[in-house]
C-alpha cells in the first residue's frame, strides 16, 4: 500500500489542521482531525514550556526577559529565537507522533498560528 493510502486509511477520511499558539510562558501545537461529518477530534497536543531546562540558554529562567525602558519599566518580552526553537521542537515531536501512527504529514491541509499578547507583556 502507498504511504498516502495508509494515511487516508488510518485517518478515515479526516482533514487535518495544525494549530500553533505562542505565549510568554509556552508554545503549544495541536493537531485536529475532522471527518466527513465535520466531527472534530484532537489527535495530538504538545506543549513546550519556556521555563524548562531546554530553554535556559536564552537567559530567561521564567520564560521571559525583563526589558527596562525609560517609558515602561515593567515590560517583559519573549525572545523570538526561543519561540523559533519551540516551534522547531514541536515540529520534531509532531513528526515522531505521525511516524508512530503512520500518518502522512502531507495530509495536514491547514495551519493556524496564534499568539497571546504577541509574546510581549
Amino acid at each position: 500500500m502507498k504511504p498516502g493510502k495508509i494515511a487516508r486509511a488510518r485517518s478515515r477520511g479526516r482533514v487535518m489542521a495544525l494549530g500553533f499558539n505562542a505565549s510568554t510562558q509556552s508554545f503549544s501545537a495541536t493537531l485536529i482531525g475532522a471527518d466527513a461529518g465535520n466531527r472534530k477530534k484532537v489527535l495530538w497536543h504538545h506543549q513546550e514550556l519556556y521555563a524548562s531546562e531546554s530553554y535556559r540558554r536564552f537567559g530567561a529562567p521564567r520564560g521571559h526577559l525583563r526589558r527596562i525602558q525609560r517609558k515602561n519599566k515593567d515590560r517583559f518580552l519573549t525572545d523570538p529565537l526561543m519561540v523559533a526553537a519551540a516551534l522547531e521542537n514541536s515540529l520534531k515531536a509532531l513528526r515522531g507522533y505521525c511516524a508512530s501512527k503512520k500518518i502522512d504529514m502531507s495530509g495536514i491541509r491547514m495551519v493556524s498560528p496564534g499568539a497571546q499578547q504577541h509574546a510581549t507583556v
